[in-house]
């Protein structure tokens, strides 16, 4: 049989790992949720400039009949 004394810091170890990995995912989502406005608006520039850079060079190239 196990030793009852290694079983109870074991649980307790894991309760510990519990916990510690639920204030994490808290604070990971605490933080994404104060910065999803204004990285939601750079991504969404970051889309926009690629996409017109992509779509002025299809043009370009279009009209050179490259």
């Amino acid at each position: 049989m196990a030793d009852p004394d290694r079983l109870g810091a074991r649980l307790l170890d894991l309760c510990l790992a519990v916990l510690v990995g639920a204030l994490a995912l808290y604070a990971a989502v605490a933080v994404v949720t104060a910065i999803w406005r204004p990285l939601a608006f750079i991504v969404g520039a970051v889309v926009a400039v690629i996409g017109v850079g992509w779509l002025l060079l299809a043009l370009v190239r279009r009209r050179r009949g490259w």
